[in-house]
């Protein structure tokens, strides 16, 4: 028996844990998929689940065919930082929190994104990074005007 697609809860349990510990960073499917010891057309199905459900969402690469761009990966973040910190179980205020950095840029973005969508902007979002590590953290691109936070 499944419900919307999900045979196995427990996976998807794992599967969120993993993405929780992984906000702000790249995600590779490859590795989820090993980790967890499923294929990888489960863990994008699962994955499209919870973009479905605003659970998550994604930020794609912004490339402009540069050599020295990363162009494929994407990063996850949660729209709710609340959600993301009971799946891992750590509720300790953030000035004694290791992962504070990271929150704070999955709150920025998703927050952004939430008033962009009220705003009902055409603005799209992106991150910047190069094979030499400079990165800008999110990217704001609307018509012909591209605009860097960090």
């Amino acid at each position: 028996m499944s419900y919307g697609g999900i045979c196995k809860p427990e996976i998807l349990e794992k599967l969120l844990r993993a993405l929780a510990f992984q906000i702000g960073s790249e995600v590779s499917y490859d590795e989820l998929a090993q980790v967890l010891c499923i294929d990888m057309k489960t863990v994008s199905n699962y994955i499209n689940l919870l973009y479905q459900a605003y659970v998550i969402f994604k930020l794609p690469s912004f490339n402009k065919n540069l050599r020295n761009e990363i162009k494929t990966n994407q990063k996850k973040y949660f729209y709710d930082t609340g959600v993301r910190n009971m799946i891992i179980g750590d509720l300790k205020p953030l000035e004694v929190r290791q992962d504070k950095g990271n929150l704070w840029g999955n709150f920025l973005i998703a927050e952004r994104l939430k008033h962009n969508a009220y705003k009902s902007s055409l603005s799209k979002g992106y991150y910047w990074r190069t094979t030499k590590q400079q990165e800008i953290d999110y990217a704001a691109e609307e018509a012909t005007i591209i605009t860097g936070f960090k």
